[in-house]
């Protein structure tokens, strides 16, 4: 499984080589790579029946204990086959729709990590590897949502969704550290086996509240729904595989993984029915009041979304499996009717249903996917979305709230189903082209109409298979997130189609279905009207959720610019003053409340000539601090600098001594050729602002001194002096232990400090060759 995720990031690294060098033909080519992952992912599912759960380790960092851990059970496998299938005919779409686009090698790099990303999030059996994978989806997205980055409205939508999901990612990462310490692993397959111990720990709440932000965030659920929205302004493939079929179901795909050991508590089953519910309602209220399709269908996702949350949060079996066929059914349906709208506006020039009409003659076979994939989302059987809501409402029978959730939401998804189909390709015709309207709409290319309508098709298919799909793969998916399996799990396309049970009782869900179906469509004839009534139900203050995101960052950068203003003024003094005093408060601090004495008697005396050249150095540095011509100062700046040298070779450091003679011998020749005609320095400060400055200086010299005076009096020989000995000639190749040390030991350290030297003479060239009069 470690080559499937590795694979995608490899390819996206050569995807701008190939798409130059094939041009029309590389969005086939690379949609090889997504082809043949589904192949093998359906292989490994094939064993899932027999209790085969594929497992993979790889060495990652063995010094640390860190191994890329994958495991592919029920729940991971079909979630992996949705990211790989559903990227082949995105994949494609995107070959025709960017056909004309320089940047278009780029686009296929990004989409291509981000399934590799979505890969390693579902098969990671590790925590810290699966946090890495979730941020990776999240940088992969900033760059899809921005792909648009000369328009402003991308590049804010970019960073709004990177905001919001990586700050959620962050409150994931500290709830995943708080469930390993409750846990005692981070390990999720051992995790999973200690559900019981996890729910009784101290730290199982906040670790619940952790993650539940996390997932929020990601799944775009209330009320951290706002970035998803505002992410369609990506391109069309990036919204239908991003933020229909993959990505926005990261969180909901978390939820699922982690019910065995989160479910099952009051606080899971309440948070998760509360912010599922609410999204659920409100997102598909908040469909109604829109006419950008695009934006139509991202709020009807974030309903979908909530209606899978509520499901997980309910927590029967049979609610899980109701989740499970959703997932699926709306990753068909929702993908294709992204492609489709990013036909129509290919085509057409425009995504108002209120200027679309008549789309069925120029687009008639992008009309056959949007009219496939409206059904399913609609619920009209045999396709799997039918089977999605006629599980969702049986599972949720026995909560009349719940099941008033799920019928005023999917009543709305026929209304949007209608809007987005039926109003754009079968009502009336095209009105004639004006300037800057609508463009004269034909059809698109096969790629393009190909991509939506195989994802449609795949509904019909999948509705068709709902049994031996169920058998194989939704089953084991439902093992693994409830333990155990629905007594009589229904998956048959026409299970239902009966008025009444064997027994002659009413088909309840069957009739709330067709009710559903409709009232939709009775509903639809006044979408009108609804729209008006939605748009006049009264938001919160200041905008929303999106309003307080957008002053919330406005007042951190307010908050940045005025600490950067106090911070960071552009004075060297005050840094050294901030640097300083934070040092002595911070060290000494630490000292004055340590036990006991901190310096150990130390053998040693100073030596009488060692004193004298102390107290010279001193009286110069006094010298360096007090004078006022410049000469002077530079002068006794150099008796310090020669005083140290003296040190150095006095306590066995020749070589010191002499890099310190030659330096300071350039520095002082450097200092008084630039600073000897220079007027005397006249102080600028007041004497409590010198006097303030002389105790900062003393107290942090006094503090150093200490610290020096510690470290020589504690006991115990170097460990790093007989080592450097014993391999200096072994396994460095010389005699010399500091050339082996610079060279070998410290090759990277070196490396540095020639390349900083180098970068340096390059500058200085340029600055001559530059010059006023000069001659290269």
């Amino acid at each position: 499984m470690a080559f499937a995720v590795l694979s995608g990031l490899v390819l996206s690294l050569a995807a701008p080589l190939i798409s130059r060098w094939l041009r029309g033909a590389a969005a086939w080519v690379l949609a090889l790579l997504p082809l043949g992952l589904t192949a093998y992912f359906a292989h490994l599912a094939a064993g899932l029946n027999q209790g085969e759960i594929a497992r993979e380790s790889v060495s990652f960092v063995p010094v640390l204990g860190l191994s890329l851990s994958f495991r592919g059970d029920g729940l991971g496998l079909l979630f992996a086959l949705l990211v790989s299938a559903v990227a082949v005919p995105v994949v494609v779409f995107s070959g025709g729709y960017l056909k004309d686009d320089p940047r278009r090698g780029s686009f296929f790099a990004y989409l291509l990590a981000f399934m590799a990303a979505m890969l390693g999030l579902v098969l990671s059996d590790d925590l810290i590897v699966l946090y890495a994978f979730w941020e990776l989806t999240s940088v992969a997205s900033y760059f899809l949502i921005a792909f648009g980055f000369t328009e402003p409205e991308s590049r804010d939508a970019a960073w709004r969704a990177l905001l919001v999901t990586s700050g959620g990612g962050l409150c994931l990462l500290a709830g995943f550290l708080l469930l390993g310490a409750a846990g005692g692993t981070l390990s999720v397959s051992e995790l999973l086996t200690r559900g019981d111990a996890v729910r009784e720990h101290r730290l199982y709440l906040p670790a619940l509240a952790c993650i539940g932000v996390g997932a929020a965030a990601k799944s775009a659920q209330v009320p951290l729904h706002f970035w998803l929205p505002s992410a369609m302004t990506a391109p069309a493939p990036a919204s239908a595989y991003l933020h229909s079929a993959t990505m926005v179901k990261a969180g909901v795909y978390l939820l699922a993984r982690l019910s065995p050991v989160l479910g099952a508590t009051a606080a899971f089953r309440g948070g998760a029915l509360a912010v599922g519910a609410a999204s659920a309602v409100l997102g598909a209220i908040f469909a109604l009041r829109e006419t950008d399709m695009k934006r139509i269908l991202a709020y009807s996702t974030i309903s979908a979304l909530g209606t899978m949350v509520a499901l997980l949060g309910w927590g029967t079996p049979e609610a899980v499996l109701a989740a499970m066929v959703y997932v699926v059914a709306h990753a068909a349906y929702k993908g294709s009717l992204f492609l489709v709208t990013g036909s129509i506006d290919h085509a057409a020039g425009t995504r108002d249903v209120r200027e679309l009409s008549g789309l069925r003659r120029a687009m008639p076979l992008t009309a056959v996917a949007a009219a496939i994939a409206g059904l399913s989302m609609a619920g009209v059987p045999p396709l799997l979305g039918f089977a999605a809501k006629e599980l969702t409402l049986a599972a949720l029978l026995s909560s009349p709230a719940l099941l008033a959730v799920a019928v005023v939401a999917g009543l709305v998804n026929v209304v949007l189903a209608c809007v987005t189909t039926v109003g754009p390709f079968l009502s009336g015709t095209m009105a004639p082209r004006e300037e800057g309207g609508p463009r004269e709409p034909r059809e698109v290319s096969a790629g393009m109409w190909g991509g939506s309508l195989v994802l449609a098709l795949g509904g019909v298919g999948l509705g068709l298979l709902s049994r031996p799909l169920g058998e194989r793969l939704l089953l084991p998916a439902t093992a693994a997130v409830a333990g155990r399996l629905p007594e009589r799990p229904h998956l048959s396309p026409i299970h239902g189609l009966s008025l009444f049970h064997e027994d002659g009782s009413l088909h309840v869900v069957l009739v709330l279905g067709l009710g559903m179906l409709a009232v939709g469509g009775v509903l639809y004839l006044l979408a009108g009207r609804l729209r008006v009534a939605a748009a006049r139900i009264p938001r919160l203050p200041g905008g929303g959720m999106s309003g307080l995101y957008e002053a919330g960052l406005a007042g951190l950068f307010r908050g940045a610019g005025a600490h950067t203003r106090v911070i960071q003024d552009g004075k060297l003094r005050h840094y050294m003053l901030a640097t300083i005093a934070v040092s002595i408060l911070a060290v000494g601090g630490a000292l004055a409340a340590a036990p006991g004495p901190i310096v150990r008697e130390a053998s040693g005396e100073v030596r009488s000539y060692e004193g004298v050249l102390a107290a010279v150095v001193i009286a110069a540095a006094v010298v360096v601090a007090a004078a006022r011509p410049l000469l002077l100062s530079i002068t006794a700046m150099g008796v310090v600098g020669y005083g140290v040298a003296l040190f150095f070779a006095l306590f066995g450091a020749p070589d010191l001594a002499m890099t310190q003679l030659a330096t300071e011998t350039l520095t002082i020749l450097l200092l008084v050729l630039v600073l000897y005609r220079m007027p005397p320095v006249v102080p600028r400060s007041s004497r409590a602002v010198r006097a303030r400055d002389a105790a900062l200086a003393l107290a942090g010299g006094g503090l150093m001194g200490l610290l020096v005076r510690m470290v020589e009096s504690e006991p115990g020989a170097s460990r790093l002096t007989p080592y450097f000995a014993e391999n200096s000639a072994g396994r460095g190749h010389g005699r010399n232990v500091v050339n082996v040390l610079l060279v070998d030991f410290r090759a990277l350290d070196t490396l540095g400090e020639i390349t900083v030297l180098a970068v340096a003479a390059l500058g200085l060239r340029a600055l001559i060759k530059l010059s006023p009069g000069a001659r290269a």
